[in-house]
This record gives C-alpha cells, structure tokens and sequence, in this order.
C-alpha cells in the first residue's frame, strides 16, 4: 500500500506528488496520457508561481513577459510595463513534462497512460480503479482536471462555472511574432463575458477567446473576427485549433473527504477574472502536500485543507469572481473606468507579482467608485443568475 495516490499529473498533480515524495512518503501517481503530451492552454504563468514551485522552471520558458497591453474591440489601448517579469510563456507539454520529470527524482512511482475510472473509500485506505490494475493507498489527490473522476466517484459537488475557450496555436510571419515580443495583449467586448487574447511563445502565437457564459454560440465566428480585428488574419502561416473548458471558481466549495483531497482544475479554482489556473493549481497542491503531511503524523485532519484553501486561496478569489461579473456584464464602462484610473491598472500589473492582492483591488476600485460599485456588483449577479 501506497502513502498517497495522485490522480493526474498536470502542474497540480505533479506539484503535490512532488512535494509529498520529497518528505519522504511512498507515492504512485498516474495519468490517463503519456508525457510529453499536448494541452490546449495560453500557457501564461505569473511571476508569482515562483514563491512556489521555485525558479527552476524557467529553463523550459518560452518567452519572459515584461509588458501587457489590453484593447477594447481592437481599440483604445492601455499599456502598463514593469522593470521586472510580471509573467513567463511555457509551453504546457514541455511545462508539465518537467514537473512531472521532477516528481519522479523526487522518488514519485510514475504511471503514465492509464486511466482512472473510479476512486472509492474504504476502511483504513483508497482504492484506485485503473486500465491496467487496482491501486491502494491511505490517501488520494484528485488533480485530474475539469471532468475529474475523483470527485465524481467521492460524491463531491463543486460550487463552478464552466468557461468555454478556443485556442489556437499559430505560424505567422516573424515580423508579427517579433511584434508582441515581451508582452501578453487583451481585448475586451471581442466575445460576451469574456475575452480574447494573443501570447508570444518562441516560434508561434497563442491565440484564443474565452467566454464565461457557458451556453456562447458560434465561438469559432467570434475567434475568427478576433483574429481579423486584431489585424493576424492575413498574417497566418499555418494554425491548429483546440477547443477546451475551464472551470473557474464560483465559491467556495467542499474539497475534501476524509482520505480524498481536489487541487487545481479538479477543485474549480481557476481565476474567474483572468483565466489564470497554473499558480492557483500548483498552491493548492502546496497546501495539500503540507496538510497530508500533518494528517499522516497524526496532528490533523484533512478538513483543515477546505480551511487553508478557503483563507488563502479562495478568500482572494472571491474578489476576482466579484470583479469578473462586474466586467462582464458592463465591459465597455468597466474598461473606461480602468483607463481613467492609472493606479488601478498599476495594481492590477502588482497582481502577477503578489505585491498587492484581489482584496486591495477592490478596496481601491471602491474608493474611486463608491456606492456604484457595490450595485454594479448586485446588478451583474442578478444578471449572471438569468443568463447563466
């Protein structure tokens, strides 16, 4: 019998696997692909992902972010810029296979290519349902994405909302590529409640929409237009689409059984206002590995992982699922407020750096708006409730 079974070996699986081998506990993980393997995904990591998983993942980083830029509808630009990387680019193959790499140093029993199809309780321990075999451990950690079958065989109902992306991964011609050299690029109003978005990486574009509104139709129209209003049509050498979903934070959820724990997609806890999934997957994961360590010297229960993730990671959360509604129900007055504000938009770059938080976010917006904000807030969940 293992210590820790890790279902899912993305940046969350393969941080607690990681974390949980190297303090010396007996870990099998296993994962449904084999690495490296493809992942739609933007691939923007935020510089703060250092405080937790280290700076050694940079020798797979594509392209280091100093400066970000946002439109609205392919106008009114706002360009805020930093001395210092607020981001990285990576792409997600070579990302999750060095953490996966890293896990096995660390003495994690890889499985790669099998399937989950079940994860049950029983006295003393889990059972693991694979392809190839059954698996036991004392505890598991569900880190197996957005259709996660560790937390629907444990019966854990999360608090989410699911939103729909299509990324596109593109050739162009190198005079475009070297143009967004150094900075990410956001436009607003492109797709409803939600946004579009170009990332450099070191020989393509990433390019994609995201919408918040689960039931959005005809996204492959709106990335088209995307692409023509940020003038990249006519520049593309050759493209791969990938559509995906996300599901993002909606409040605050049950984690946690008494020997099954959820970290990262799995646990709903992607930025509902940016998108932005790796930093808050791999703290979880952080968090866990330190609470299952505590629960397995006998000082803790694993309910205490529900509080950490509730105090550290979803209390900030919160603000962002506060101001995600808000901006997208009202994008265009939304992003004339931020561009009337410069010391919004310098909070707002502070974020990728954690020197300043969601909380403060809203403190300041709260200053500069008042009254409003708080009904702009009433008004959008209202209309988030009808429009879903």
């Amino acid at each position: 019998m293992y210590d820790v079974i890790v279902v899912g070996l993305g940046p969350a699986g393969a941080t607690a696997a990681y974390e949980l081998a190297r303090k010396g506990f007996r870990v099998i993980a296993i994962d449904r692909k084999r690495f490296p393997r493809y992942k739609p995904c933007g691939g923007g990591v935020t510089a703060k992902v250092e405080k937790v998983i280290g700076s050694d993942f940079k020798e797979v980083v594509e392209r280091d972010i100093y400066k970000i830029g946002f439109t609205f509808r392919g106008e009114d630009s706002i360009i805020i810029e930093s001395n210092h990387p607020v981001a990285y680019l990576v792409m997600r193959d070579k990302f999750d296979h060095y953490l996966m790499q890293k896990a096995k140093e660390a003495g994690v029993k890889i499985i790669e290519g099998k399937k989950v199809t079940g994860v049950g309780e029983e006295e003393g321990g889990v059972k693991v349902v694979a392809r190839d075999g059954v698996y036991y451990s004392q505890f598991a950690v569900g880190s197996d994405g957005a259709n996660s079958i560790v937390a629907s065989s444990t019966g854990l109902k999360l608090r989410r909302r699911v939103a729909v992306l299509l990324d596109g991964e593109l050739i162009v011609e190198k005079a475009l590529l070297s143009e967004y050299n150094g900075h990410l690029h956001f436009d607003f109003g492109s797709v409803p409640c939600g946004y579009g978005w170009i990332f450099p990486k070191k020989d393509v574009l990433s390019v994609g929409i995201g919408s918040l509104r689960g039931k959005t139709k005809k996204l492959r129209k709106y990335y088209d237009y995307f692409l023509e209003e940020q003038e990249i049509a006519g520049r593309v050498v050759s493209e791969k689409r990938y559509g995906s979903l996300l599901p993002v934070f909606d409040g605050v959820s049950k984690l946690s059984t008494n020997r099954i724990l959820l970290t990262g997609d799995a646990a709903s806890l992607a930025d509902p206002f940016t998108g932005e999934g790796i930093y808050y997957a791999v703290k979880s994961a952080r968090i866990g590995g330190e609470v299952l360590e505590r629960v397995m010297d006998g000082d803790m229960e694993l309910r205490e992982y529900d509080v950490r993730v509730a105090k550290e990671i979803c209390s900030e959360l919160e603000y962002a699922r506060r101001l995600s509604m808000i901006f997208h129900f009202s994008p265009r007055k939304a992003y004339s407020f931020l561009k009337e504000n410069q010391e919004l938009m310098d909070a707002v770059l502070k974020l990728a750096r954690e020197e300043n938080s969601y909380s403060v976010l809203w403190k300041l917006i709260r200053k500069k708006a008042g009254f409003k904000l708080d009904a702009a807030w009433k008004i959008s969940e209202l209309y988030s409730f009808f429009v879903g």
